[in-house]
């Protein structure tokens, strides 16, 4: 307990004196009664002074009992530290490569067997999964291969054969073509049958051409008589192409049978006038008249019959025998065209069965390589030295059963063989440190397998992004995939090593530093107190960077004070009588977590406390008066209690320092006891702290 040095004169604090008045008599002049009085009186103040001061002690008696430490000068090193496990960053993992379900594993090497170089030259069988079902697959498959393999070889060879037939029958139809365009040609001749080809064919100057071609032979009056009027005159001719070919031949051999007959004709008439003349003088027989007379008539019919058939022949056989033979040119070109398209189809067709069985063998054959490839890969060899480590060890949450009778899925990892020279400690680091990590930071890694020894390391890698795998357990939380490299790997670890990884954020040198429970938050403002010759000292500091231990202080500070590792009670300036009160009761209960009730509000005086001491009348009444006044007109004081309901409503969704400040206004408004219960909850130690973050600044 603090005692108070005080001078002779001056009076003990709560003792109420009197200054002695003129008229009164010196103590030592008052008769022995009244003198023995007087010192009962004063000894029952004392008492009750001594009680009081017993019952509330002040800030510097309970400051005597708080432990201090020294504002240090010296090397602060800020580090996070987190726990994982060791993993390789580089192994090779062996999985199960077979599709098509689960395989149960018939064969499996013993978890830690080491490979040697010549266990891999020789194949050293790993694991052995169950291919039954696949090698009686596999026989199945062979015959659908074979059989898809001839139907492919036959559409090959179908298509060879039809592009064969293809080239003969267009071949076939361009000769078609070839013949009837000479046949036009020798009909026409070459020029008029080029002048048909090149434009849409005019049949009708054919006609004009023939009834010139028989005046070239004929007299014109004797061609127009024979030709009528199809009879074109060699002066009214139409500038064209030089016909010829057969049809001109025709025309003019029935022309020069026509100019034959009449000349025929001629002769004989004249002779049948002779005959006539002999016949009268009796010189010829009437039947050699006849006979001459039946010849002339024999040959007016030939020369009748001969320009008749001139006449038709220009008319109507030259022009049907010239169109017959441009249509069957014409009709030849279009075979030529049916046979080439049907030749394009005939090859798309024959190309696109080709293709059909050209995939359903591809797939055949890939289904039977596949097959084949998973009965092969049921087998899995040893691939590279090692140590085997079976899947999951080390897994922080689940373990799989990996052992010879379990099933395992398609590219579900077997087995693992991890490369030793690679070996981290793989940690989760929380998102609150996270941009204070590094690749490069040193480290000390320290294994539960080997207790006392611990190892160097550095930070090997970061993930970008937040842990998802590990979300499900707290979605609130966020950790970020750290590894932790080995710089030196003994011998003894192996994967899957509960690890503990400290990682070195930064290295102070010469700094200032305290403890970090010497350290609070007051007002929304980081503040300690300090050891003085008056006292203890409620002082703003400004901090850094801080570890589980010690924090580092930046200003407020000198080296060598010392500084309280817990808040003392109260602070000086408020040793109120109000004020001891208000601590004596916030001593005894807790903020309530919800909104108090009525009878929360109203309590019952407690059965089993003592009676309380009758206050003095006098001064003390008007004191009690304005408190019960003050609560009366607070918003913030139900019944003589705190709200806390509103107050907890007033701060929620606050930022810490919004949080302080609002308090602050709040306590300002508040009478003395409720503010000294204010004031209980925001000092540390009590309900409602809220402490600092490990590894932080």
């Amino acid at each position: 307990m603090r005692t108070n040095e005080k001078s002779a004169d001056q009076p003990a604090r709560g003792v109420v004196t009197a200054s002695p008045g003129p008229e009164q008599a010196p103590l030592s002049r008052r008769r022995p009664g009244i003198k023995i009085v007087f010192v009962a009186i004063a000894v029952v103040v004392l008492a009750g002074v001594g009680l009081r001061l017993w019952a509330y002690p002040g800030p510097s008696d309970d400051a005597k009992f708080i432990e201090t430490a020294p504002v240090k000068r010296g090397d602060l090193i800020i580090s996070v530290t987190e726990g994982g496990a060791l993993r390789a960053t580089e192994s090779l993992e062996l999985k199960c490569e077979v599709e098509g379900g689960r395989r149960t594993i018939t064969k499996l090497v013993d978890e830690g067997t080491v490979i040697t170089e010549e266990d891999v030259e020789n194949e050293l069988v790993l694991v052995e999964l169950d291919s039954s079902d696949l090698e009686e697959r596999k026989g199945s498959r062979e015959i659908s291969y074979y059989n898809s393999e001839a139907a492919y070889k036959k559409t090959v060879e179908d298509l060879a054969i039809q592009e064969k037939q293809n080239e003969s029958n267009i071949a076939l139809a361009k000769l078609d073509v070839k013949f009837t365009l000479m046949e036009l040609e020798r009909y026409l001749g070459k020029a008029l049958a080029a002048e048909l080809l090149s434009q849409e064919p005019d049949f009708s100057n054919l006609v004009r051409f023939a009834s010139i071609e028989a005046e070239n032979i004929l007299e014109t009056e004797r061609a127009r008589e024979v030709l009528g009027d199809v009879f074109v005159a060699a002066s009214e001719r139409v500038v064209g192409p030089q016909w010829g070919g057969e049809a001109r031949q025709d025309v003019r051999s029935l022309a020069s049978q026509v100019l034959l007959k009449g000349a025929e004709l001629s002769n004989q008439e004249d002779k049948l006038v002779y005959t006539k003349q002999l016949a009268k003088e009796g010189y010829v027989g009437k039947n050699e008249l006849r006979s001459d007379e039946l010849r002339r008539d024999r040959l007016e019919v030939e020369k009748k019959s001969s320009e008749e058939e001139l006449r038709l022949f220009v008319l109507y056989t030259l022009p049907k025998e010239a169109e017959l033979r441009y249509s069957d040119w014409k009709e030849a070109r279009r075979n030529l065209e049916r046979v080439e398209a049907r030749a394009r189809s005939e090859v798309a067709q024959a190309k696109a069965e080709l293709n059909s069985r050209k995939l359903s063998f591809q797939l055949d054959d890939e289904r039977l390589k596949k097959l084949v490839n998973n009965v092969a890969k049921c087998i899995i060899k040893a691939p590279k030295a090692g140590r085997v480590v079976y899947a999951g060890t080390g897994h922080r949450w689940r373990r799989q059963q990996i052992g010879e009778g379990e099933s395992v899925y398609y590219n579900q990892t077997i087995l693992t063989i991890p490369d030793l020279s690679t070996l981290a400690a793989g940690v989760n680091i929380h998102e609150t440190d996270i941009e204070k990590m590094k690749v490069g930071q040193p480290a000390v890694i320290s294994l539960e397998a080997l207790p006392g020894k611990s190892f160097k390391g550095r930070v090997a890698r970061i993930s970008p992004v937040a842990n998802a795998a590990q979300s499900w357990l707290n979605p609130d939380i966020k950790v970020y995939d750290c590894d932790v490299s080995l710089e030196e790997i003994p011998e003894v670890v192996t994967p899957g090593m509960s690890a503990t990884a400290e990682i070195v954020i930064a290295e102070l040198k010469n700094v200032l530093y305290i403890p970090i429970q010497a350290v609070t938050t007051y007002g929304g403002q980081r503040m300690c107190w300090v050891k003085t010759p008056h006292g203890p000292e409620r002082r703003p500091i400004q901090t850094g960077h801080f570890t589980e231990e010690s924090v580092e202080i930046k200003g407020g500070l000198a080296e060598g004070e010392s500084v309280y590792l817990r808040p003392p009670e109260e602070l000086p300036e408020e040793r109120t009588e109000a004020a001891m009160a208000s601590r004596f009761a916030s001593l005894l209960g807790e903020m309530p977590a919800e909104e108090p009730t009525q009878e929360q509000v109203e309590p019952a005086p407690p059965t089993d406390a003592p009676e309380e001491a009758e206050e003095p009348e006098g001064p003390a009444e008007p004191a009690a008066q304005a408190d019960t006044e003050d609560q009366a007109g607070s918003e913030y004081v139900v019944d003589g209690e705190l709200n806390w309901s509103k107050i907890r409503a007033e701060t929620r969704g606050l930022s810490e320092e919004e949080r302080a400040k609002k308090l602050e206004e709040i306590r300002q408004k508040l009478p003395p006891e409720q503010r000294e219960q204010l004031e209980q909850r925001r000092r540390p130690g009590q309900p409602g702290e809220r402490g600092g973050r490990r590894g932080g600044t």
